[in-house]
């Protein structure tokens, strides 16, 4: 069995099934016993063990058998090129500090420490601080460096350096010299664990790969986030005002809010976009709220929810109303009874095509409508050649769900 530990641990947990036996004894049971190495489940330091289990059965038969447990260490995790110090003896790094990371390490040639993560927003500024302490009290030039792979490719370019400090010829004596520098986490980064390496290098400035004469380099995780405002909190309010969906949100900080779309569902799975509302403020930590009006809700259930979208198409949804419209409100048939005309309220679906139909109590059609555009003007409907009787209108708006509507015909002959 061959494992590779956790990265920054010396141990890893194996587990495994425990050996059959067989044996030609007919009475009596198979007694098995682990005999060298730990038990599984336990937790294997790195390098191999060996594990051995005998059995033994009534009949005086026993057998044996040995297998290895494997725990590789990964000194470089991910397919990052390797860098590491020839000489770390006298130019170390004894701290890094950036966001939770705060970490006191000793010498060494590469320390890894990608155990250790931080969480970096997009879009906002940290500083990385490096404590370097040397052993040799002689001037000399260091040159402190430290990269993140922003894009995650693997790689670190020139473009994810954020710390670039030189120190030429260092006062004779000097033991501890403290860099800093500040930086911004780019709103193209990608979100996820990445890597930020850090290198102290003696005499020569150093490149992210490869192997410097004097000095120490040490490796750590970043995990990158979305955008602050992304993750603003805000909430959604919503108000039935007679057959109007009235929407109300706060937002408690918007950094880099760049627009709201409002999207509405009669089913609480497929949404569609009714509104795309620009932020007011691009850079605030104030309190901001937004109003829109649905004029035309869907009869029954409408769920309304928030699309707050960031600047590097970041986003996040807000929490959902529900507001539910009776059907009956929304096409309302008048006069039923009615002689020779009627008329159907269809302003809650203004500019949409409806197809109108009526039948009699037979289900025969009596009458064909196409309506290319709803208006706020009632519908006529044109009753003259109907009798006298019970009727069924049938309402299909494009792409709705079908509605029916009883009308009674009542002449005066």
């Amino acid at each position: 069995i061959t494992v590779d530990a956790p990265t920054g641990q010396t141990s890893a947990v194996v587990n495994w099934s425990t050996p059959t036996t067989t044996f030609s004894c007919s009475t009596g049971n198979v007694t098995l016993t682990q005999t060298a190495g730990l038990a599984s489940g336990s937790a294997f330091p790195i390098g191999t063990s060996t594990i051995s289990y005998q059995a033994t059965n009534n009949c005086g038969d026993t057998d044996n058998c040995s297998f290895t447990v494997t725990v590789n260490e990964i000194t470089n995790p991910g397919n990052y090129c390797t860098a590491d110090s020839d000489f770390p003896w006298q130019d170390w790094i004894t701290n890094v500090s950036l966001g939770t990371i705060n970490n006191n390490s000793g010498k060494s040639a590469y320390g890894d420490f990608t155990n250790l993560s931080t969480n970096l927003n997009k879009g906002t500024n940290y500083t990385l601080s490096v404590s370097n302490t040397f052993s040799y009290l002689q001037n000399y030039s260091v040159y402190s460096r430290a990269w993140i792979d922003f894009n995650n490719d693997n790689t670190f370019s020139a473009s994810e350096l954020v710390l670039s400090v030189d120190k030429t010829n260092l006062p004779n004596g000097t033991t501890l010299d403290i860099v800093s520098q500040s930086f911004t986490i780019p709103n193209t980064a990608s979100t996820g664990t990445t890597r930020m390496r850090v290198i102290l290098s003696k005499d020569t400035p150093p490149t992210s790969c490869g192997t410097i004469a004097f000095g120490e380099v040490e490796d750590y995780n970043i995990n990158i986030t979305a955008n602050a405002a992304a993750r603003a909190v805000y909430f959604l309010n919503g108000e039935k005002q007679n057959r109007t969906a009235h929407l109300n949100w706060v937002t408690n900080e918007e950094f880099t809010n760049d627009y709201f779309i409002v999207e509405r569902s009669a089913d609480q799975i497929n949404f569609e976009e009714l509104s795309t509302i620009n932020s007011r403020e691009e850079f605030t930590k104030e309190t901001r709220s937004y109003h829109y009006i649905d004029e035309a809700p869907l009869a029954g259930a409408n769920y309304y929810r928030i699309k707050k979208v960031a600047m590097d198409d970041s986003f996040e949804y807000s929490n959902e109303q529900l507001m539910n419209f009776g059907e009956k409100s929304f096409l309302r048939v008048y006069p039923n009874p009615a002689a020779n005309e009627s008329f159907i309220d269809l302003s809650n679906y203004l500019n949409q095509k409806v197809a109108l139909s009526i039948y009699n109590v037979n289900g025969i059609k009596q009458v064909d409508y196409i309506i290319e555009k709803a208006s706020n003007i009632p519908f006529r409907m044109d009753l003259q050649n109907l009798q006298n009787g019970a009727y069924l209108i049938y309402i299909k708006v494009e792409g709705r769900r079908a509605q029916a509507r009883k009308l009674i015909v009542s002449k005066m002959y």
